[in-house]
């Protein structure tokens, strides 16, 4: 029986590795959108997210933080303000 030539075995290796992407290299891989087209990021996700399941439990778990509408330095001054005038006799 005839051993593989060194390059046989390479290249082997390196289809069986390619192979082995994980989802989110996967993803990343993928062509971008671009930029200036409009986009829904949740029918994004919605549509690619059986692709992708593990990255789109991600991303939800990121999209569903809410956004305060509030800065956050105004809401930390009122914080101040409020202890100040507690400790006030």
């Amino acid at each position: 029986m005839a051993r593989p030539a060194e390059f046989d075995v390479y290249e082997g290796d390196e289809y069986s590795m390619a192979s082995r992407k994980s989802e989110l290299e996967k993803y990343l891989d993928e062509t971008r959108i671009v930029r200036k087209t409009e986009l829904d990021i949740l029918n994004y996700w919605k549509i690619n997210g059986q692709r992708y399941p593990t990255v789109a439990r991600m991303a939800r778990d990121i999209l569903s933080i809410p956004l305060s509408t509030v800065a956050s330095e105004s809401a930390f001054s009122y914080g101040v303000v409020s202890l100040i005038n507690i400790e006030a006799p």
